[in-house]
């Protein structure tokens, strides 16, 4: 009997036992999904929170983009506005060039007559500017570089120097220093040229040099560019 009840208490803590054991093992086994759950959790909002913060990184740039590209396409519009009016001409600066020229004149101690095309003037024995526009009599050269010369009203032309101007106190000089002064554009710059060539030279071309006075370059820069 003692040993029939004692065969009986071990069975009960063996069977006790083994259901700690089992216990333990599905508890560890909770432990970790529920471990393996918060993991993923955490993952998932790792994983939106970047996914987010790149948007708005994107959206950010994007926005920053298109915030700046209508004042650069401004500053390109406005550089191509200038290069387009730049080397402009009409008859209210050429009215301007006039008044300059009679001011200049008297400073100079010298008297200037305007020409053009059909109303030349004879620069010893060269009728100018028709005589060298296109080449016509003479070819042209400037600083001893052979070119092309076309008249111009608006100061634009096919040639490399565009001529708007011819002015000339051959007629109130009658002597061997006369000049003659082309008011020209060239690479759409203003520029003046002057003549005092009084016979023919090996080339057979008219020669013309940038004039060197400061004071008529200057203003008709400034008529040019108002």
């Amino acid at each position: 009997m003692k040993k029939a009840l004692f065969g009986m208490v071990l069975l009960f803590s063996i069977t006790a036992f083994t259901g700690c054991k089992s216990n333990e093992s599905k508890a560890a086994h909770s432990s970790t999904e529920a471990t393996s759950q918060v993991a993923q959790v955490r993952s998932t909002k790792e994983s939106s929170s970047n996914s987010t913060s790149t948007h708005s990184t994107s959206s950010s740039t994007s926005q920053t983009t298109s915030s700046t590209s209508p004042i650069s396409q401004t500053e390109e519009s406005a550089a191509a506005s200038e290069v387009s009016t730049a080397g402009t001409w009409n008859t209210t600066k050429s009215g301007e060039l006039q008044g300059f020229i009679s001011s200049w004149e008297q400073a100079m101690g010298q008297s200037y007559k305007e020409y053009t095309p059909g109303n030349n003037v004879n620069f010893y024995g060269l009728q100018l500017p028709d005589g060298v526009i296109g080449g016509s009599e003479m070819p042209l050269s400037v600083n001893n570089q052979p070119v092309t010369a076309a008249w111009s009203v608006d100061g634009t032309s096919s040639a490399e120097y565009s001529v708007i101007a011819v002015y000339s106190d051959a007629e109130n000089r009658g002597r061997m220093d006369n000049h003659v002064y082309f008011f020209a554009f060239h690479n759409q710059q203003p520029v003046v040229l002057v003549s005092m060539q009084n016979q023919g030279m090996n080339d057979h071309a008219f020669h013309l040099q940038e004039t060197g006075n400061q004071e008529l370059k200057n203003g008709y820069a400034a008529i040019v560019n108002e």
